[in-house]
């Protein structure tokens, strides 16, 4: 791709939506104009190293698609942490991020509070701590974000690249989900309203707690080194694999709820309720099961067309 077209992709996310096809055009003329000014004094056409040189000295691409975003606040703390140019940016995901971590809670105290009606008085001490730990995580990721972005010399992403929003997005929803998978899947027969889970859902507790810790090591892995591209990859297959381990042996079981024997005359009403669980999470399992190999195939597919980028540090990437 050439180094003009993938450095205004790098761009685009972080502009406004209403102006961001105008502001791509203009972008994209502007730098095309210096291209031709510099090819003007050499007599000759540049090379993707020339063009390159041009596009580091515009700008960093989250600091230029900044500048067009509205506000110009900060982040300080005795020093400046988060700078104008990314302010916008970061308030867009905790306006993205805080609702969604604040909806997941609730949806998971939902049927606790119904298991045992005490735990509603829980709902708001929980609620908050898990959407200010999510703040403090969206945060710290646009800290370092920041802290990586030189106004002076900025970097161009390379041509293959993680994003660091995207990085920082799954560390914060793996993070807020994983307390619900230790509660969960770390109780042997979990309350489930009326019903309780099946035994089998505890035997996955250690496999899945070591898939979400393994997501969580990538994310950050990949803050901090955007560049390690290949290192996702592989990652999410091994992950994908586990997965997909998992939610076999689930589906093999073939029973995922319990009655208690203590119903008494609502016992056929409680079985009925069961048997609408049980193709519930037969849906569930098979949705999760199309899902993973989704990804596993796609991430395959880009693992073999990232073959021969540095994805990995020197030493390493030439074995895999």
């Amino acid at each position: 791709m050439d180094p003009l077209d993938r450095y205004l992709r790098a761009v685009k996310p972080g502009l406004p939506l209403a102006l961001r096809e105008d502001i791509l055009a203009e972008l994209g003329e502007n730098l095309r104009s210096q291209f031709e000014g510099r090819e003007s004094e050499l007599g000759r056409s540049l090379s993707n190293k020339e063009k390159k040189e041009i596009l580091d000295a515009f700008g960093d691409p989250l600091v230029v698609a900044g500048r067009y975003q509205s506000g110009s606040g900060t982040v300080s703390f005795g020093r400046q942490l988060i700078g104008p140019e990314l302010y916008p940016l970061y308030m867009r995901s905790l306006r993205f991020l805080l609702p969604i971590t604040a909806g997941v809670i609730t949806l998971i105290m939902i049927p606790l509070a119904l298991a045992d009606p005490a735990k509603w008085t829980e709902l708001p001490s929980v609620l908050g701590f898990q959407v200010g730990i999510q703040f403090l995580l969206v945060t710290m990721g646009w800290m370092i974000v920041q802290s990586q972005t030189k106004k002076d010399a900025p970097v161009v992403p390379k041509p293959v690249r993680v994003s660091r929003l995207e990085s920082i997005l799954q560390l914060v929803i793996t993070t807020a989900v994983l307390p619900w998978v230790q509660t969960v899947l770390g109780t042997p027969e979990y309350p489930f309203a009326p019903c309780r889970l099946a035994p089998v859902w505890h035997q996955v507790y250690v496999p899945v707690m070591i898939i979400a810790i393994t997501g969580i090591l990538q994310s950050v892995v990949n803050i901090f080194r955007p560049e390690w591209v290949r290192f996702r990859y592989i990652a999410r297959m091994s992950v994908d694999f586990a997965g997909l381990a998992v939610v076999g042996y689930l589906l093999s079981a073939g029973k995922w709820v319990t009655v208690s024997d203590q119903l008494g005359g609502a016992l056929a009403k409680r079985e009925n309720m069961v048997v609408w669980l049980h193709w519930t999470f037969i849906g569930f399992l098979v949705a999760a099961m199309a899902i993973l190999l989704f990804e596993l195939v796609t991430d395959g597919v880009k693992l073999a067309r990232t073959k021969g980028d540095p994805g990995l540090p020197a030493g390493v990437s030439s074995t895999l």
